[in-house]
């Protein structure tokens, strides 16, 4: 009983601060599930790679036995061989196979340059270029191939009248050169246009030969689209969340301002919690009565109950007149809920 009185009392003391904070919360939640469902969020796209379209090439060299060979039957082809040697195998041939999209139509075009260069002292005082071979295609199933077929002892000794100009006053290099050019459609009117390039060496000695490198090359090409925005949908999940919270909270805060206002007088509430903190000092009885006795009013039920434990006295409750008192000697100190009632009474006994 004493837990429900004090629950009483709280609640009767702090329940509308607690309705009013509930229904505050009622109306912030409902405010918050409105605003997420007014404001949904922004979302951005990723950029795309879009028109992707790859370019590339790739050369095989090979070389056929035609001559005499201890090493390989006559008429065999070498392939991607790391040595060739001259008498049995005098020409090289290499194989570019040209890989474009498949969709669409694409103009190429190929080249094979000789570069011959000179140098003095690190830098370079001639250059000459010389085409080997060159072709042109409008490629629409995505590939094409050329065979460019050099004889090694004429490719080599093209350089002999620049090695007699030069002399010994500087240093003569050569190469080979596979250039692929190509121009190909894309979605909404431009092209793409490039070139791909790679570089090798031929080199020699008295009985054989070798390239030097691999030969090939490849891009990809694209186009950028950027991002986007857009407005997302609303989170509904919080929204019913936070509306679901608002009602509940609403609710609770009528439930307490309710149950508040039910509840008995405050001041009531807080005697009875006080009569239950003190219990072991308060008895039954009457109120004494007697003219030569002083009366003295002390206004809380605390306060005789602090004279009782001073006195070493107990506290005297009358039900009837709803008053607590201590007596001690002939001063008799008294606390009542309505001390005008107790005072009148004591004024017609003491007439009487």
């Amino acid at each position: 009983m004493a837990t429900d009185v004090r629950l009483q009392y709280y609640g009767a003391q702090y329940g509308q601060i607690i309705s009013v904070l509930l229904v505050v919360s009622a109306i912030a939640a409902f405010a918050a599930a409105g605003f997420v469902y007014t404001n949904p969020p922004i979302e951005q796209t990723s950029p795309e790679e879009t028109n992707v379209q790859s370019f590339s090439f790739d050369t095989d060299h090979r070389a056929t036995i035609t001559g005499q060979s201890q090493l390989f039957d006559r008429g065999r082809t070498l392939q991607n061989y790391p040595v060739y040697f001259r008498n049995s195998s005098p020409d090289v041939t290499f194989a570019t196979t040209i890989s474009v999209p498949q969709d669409r139509s694409v103009d190429v075009s190929y080249r094979v340059i000789a570069n011959y260069e000179a140098t003095f002292r690190g830098e370079v005082f001639w250059d000459q270029q010389e085409v080997v071979a060159t072709n042109k295609w409008t490629v629409q199933d995505g590939q094409v191939q050329h065979n460019t077929t050099l004889t090694i002892s004429e490719y080599l000794s093209r350089i002999d009248p620049f090695e007699s100009a030069v002399g010994s006053t500087g240093t003569l290099s050569r190469d080979l050169q596979f250039v692929v050019t190509y121009s190909s459609p894309v979605d909404g009117g431009n092209r793409y246009e490039g070139q791909l390039r790679s570089t090798t060496t031929i080199q020699s000695s008295s009985d054989a030969y070798w390239v030097s490198s691999e030969i090939g090359d490849s891009t990809t090409k694209s186009q950028t689209q950027s991002s986007e925005q857009y407005v997302g949908q609303p989170n509904m999940q919080q929204v019913r969340l936070l509306a679901g919270s608002g009602g509940i909270l609403l609710i609770a805060g009528a439930s307490v301002f309710v149950w508040t206002r039910r509840q008995d007088d405050p001041a009531e509430l807080e005697l009875a919690v006080v009569r239950d903190r003190y219990d072991e000092w308060i008895s039954e009885g009457e109120l004494p009565t007697g003219a030569a006795s002083e009366y003295v009013y002390i206004n809380s039920l605390e306060g005789i109950v602090d004279i009782a434990i001073d006195t070493n006295k107990r506290v005297i409750y009358d039900a009837d007149l709803e008053t607590y008192s201590v007596v001690d000697e002939n001063i008799i100190y008294y606390y009542a809920r309505d001390p005008t009632a107790v005072s009148s009474w004591l004024n017609l006994s003491v007439d009487e």
